[in-house]
């Protein structure tokens, strides 16, 4: 099942089925408490720039999908862009059905852009293909160094 996700205790427990996504980043992280995230999602949602969309199953949430809605700086359209996009091992076909629905949800609100992105320490060739095939173009390279 897919719901999209607007209460602070649903944030927190989606945190908690992707806290594997957050360890595979490739850099240094603060630790980052579950309450406090669900906060900063939660402005974004009451804000009307955020979106999170989760994945459950037995009424249990296996992971989500987070999208900012934001006008682009150098033309002024409408991006939507993906912040995380994660499902628990052992339940990554719901991957599939997340994708579809946020991509749904960018064209109900007119986003003219959808920005996906990928870690390179997370399958990064399947899910390059996955975009290709979806319709995707690679746009861009992202270096991050630690300071």
């Amino acid at each position: 099942m897919i719901q999209v996700l607007q209460t602070h205790e649903q944030l927190v427990e989606l945190h908690g089925a992707i806290k594997e996504f957050y360890q595979k980043m490739p850099y240094t992280k603060k630790a980052l408490d579950a309450g406090v995230w669900a906060d900063k999602w939660l402005g974004l949602i009451q804000a009307g720039t955020g979106t999170v969309i989760a994945a459950l199953k037995d009424d249990k949430i296996i992971g989500g999908i987070g999208l900012i809605t934001f006008p682009a700086f150098e033309d002024d359209a409408l991006n939507t862009q993906e912040a995380f996009w994660y499902v628990q091992e052992g339940n990554r076909g719901a991957g599939i059905s997340l994708y579809k629905a946020a991509e749904e949800y960018v064209r109900a609100i007119g986003s003219d852009r959808f920005t996906m992105i990928f870690l390179e320490t997370s399958m990064p060739t399947k899910v390059e293909n996955f975009y290709k095939k979806m319709g995707f173009k690679k746009a861009e390279t992202t270096y991050i160094k630690e300071l």
